[in-house]
Parts: C-alpha cells; structure tokens; sequence
C-alpha cells in the first residue's frame, strides 16, 4: 500500500476533473468543490490520527513558503471577518463555491502535496496521474466538438460550441490543459517511447483547441517557443522549422478566432470607460477597478 501511496493520492486529487452532478442544478462547479473538500478533510483526518498514533511528526519546512501561506491565509480570514457578508464569504456562493473555507483546503492540498512528493520520482507519478485525467477529458471535448456526449445542447450553444467536457465551462478547460500538455512535453524529453508520447501530445492539443480558450492556447504556443529556444540540445534548424511553424499556426489562430470577439469588446468598453474614473477625483478607483476586472474573470 505504501508503495502506491502517491499514485492513489494523485488519482483522488485529480479525480476532482472528472466528477459532476448531472441531475443537479449546478452539475459542475459545486460537485466538484464538495468532492475535493471531502478528499482533503478526509486526508487531514487520516494525518493526525497517524500523527497520534505514531506520536512524531517529521515535516519539511520553507520559511518562505510558510511565510507566504501566513500572510495569504491571514488576509483571507481578515477580508472574511470584514464582509459586508461574513456568512456568504465564508461558503461561497451556490454558483461559485469558493469562499474562505475552499480557499483553507487549497492551502492544505499545498501543504499535504509539499510534503509528500518530495522527489522527482514521486512528482513524476503525479504528472502521469495528470496526463492520463487530460487525456480524458480532451478525448470527452474532442466528442463533444463533434456532437457526441455533449451533456447539454443548451450549453454547446451558449458556449458557441466551444467544449467544456466535464469542467462546466471552456476557459475552465483550456486553463486545466496547459498543466498535462507541459507534463507531456517533459515526458517526451525524457521517454524512449517517444511515438506515444508525441500522440499523447496531439490529443492535449486537440482537446485544448476544441475548448477555443484563447488565452489558453496563445500560452502554450508561447511557451513551447520558449522552451524550444532555451533548449541548448535542440538544433539550430529545427529551432527555425518549429519558428515558422508556429507563426504560421499563430496566423491560422488569429484567422479562425480573432472574429469572434467575445469578450475582447466588453473588456475594451470596460477599460475606457475606467478611464473617466481618473478625472473624478481619484485614480485609486482605475487601478482597483482594472485589476478587480482580471479577478472576476
């Protein structure tokens, strides 16, 4: 048991991309926040009663880290304490169940994970865990796209048939991608079998484009360029094909996506008129507002 304490481990977190509700209401968002509060608070439970019963507890220590946990976790229980609706604060709204007591779990999934997979072996049995749940989902949008275990015809054309899988909503999808889709990458470098590998790769990458998040994909584009750049082993002839390459995709991605505006224009409406904020006293108003506009997205 001990020897695939951390696979197991994995699999329960990164479970938390597949599970919904499909008779509820709210069939993603708030199964999804309930699962993963019960996983961790069941994993806190099983620590201190092994704490209890081994009576030590070995812990590694990042002051920094720590530190940055403190000031994070404190400003959280002081914006709670202050709100002008501590109740709703604390919980979360229905639709969006991420209120102060999400936000403690995500701290002790940090710290459980920090403490644990403490290895390069041990990080790499978390980042197949997380491949093999992108590679699920991607193959479940790339179905979707083409109309097959669409859950909700309502909502492919919401989303302007734009997948979502089982994430509830395609920028939700697109920003999981990029993990397991970088995971793969360092798997090719690393992996003999890098045939498999690579197809592995293109499903991400399918899947990825399905969701037509594009802040998502112009991300991974960039940093697959980075990365190719940087990379000393990689020759100089390749670097110019995988150049070209890439901003040939860029120009097909600006072709196919740029049309569809969506919320590019609310965002340009709501910056200008941010800017009439500068001329009515203070520009403390501009700077919170622009930056709250980020968060709420």
């Amino acid at each position: 048991m001990q020897k695939y304490i951390h696979l197991i481990l994995s699999y329960l977190i990164l479970f938390t991309a597949i599970v919904f509700n499909p008779f509820g209401s709210n069939p993603f968002e708030l199964i999804k926040t309930q699962y993963f509060i019960i996983i961790i608070s069941t994993l806190i439970i099983i620590l201190l009663l092994n704490f209890l019963m081994k009576g030590k507890l070995v812990l590694r220590v990042n002051k920094s880290v720590l530190i940055f946990l403190s000031i994070w976790g404190l400003s959280l229980i002081i914006s709670t304490l202050f709100s002008i609706a501590p109740e709703l604060s604390f919980w979360g709204s229905y639709s969006r169940f991420q209120g102060l007591l999400s936000h403690i779990h995500y701290i002790f999934l940090f710290l459980i994970f920090y403490q644990l997979f403490d290895n390069t072996k041990k990080i790499e049995v978390f980042l197949k865990a997380l491949i093999t749940i992108g590679l699920i989902v991607s193959l479940h949008a790339i179905l979707q796209k083409f109309g097959i275990l669409i859950f909700s015809q309502e909502a492919m054309n919401q989303f302007l048939n734009r997948s979502y899988s089982t994430f509830g909503h395609p920028n939700f999808l697109g920003q999981f991608l990029i993990l397991p889709i970088f995971s793969s990458l360092y798997f090719i470098s690393k992996s003999s079998n890098k045939i498999l590998r690579f197809l592995f790769l293109l499903i991400l990458i399918g899947g990825l484009f399905t969701t037509e998040n594009r802040a998502s994909i112009l991300g991974v584009l960039f940093g697959i360029f980075l990365l190719t750049l940087i990379n000393k082993k990689v020759k100089k002839s390749y670097k110019v094909i995988l150049s070209i390459f890439l901003v040939c995709i860029f120009a097909l991605f600006v072709t196919y996506f740029a049309p569809s505006s969506r919320s590019i224009m609310t965002r340009f409406y709501l910056w200008s008129n941010s800017l009439d904020l500068i001329n009515n006293k203070n520009p403390l108003y501009f700077i919170v507002g622009f930056f709250l506009d980020f968060k709420n997205e």
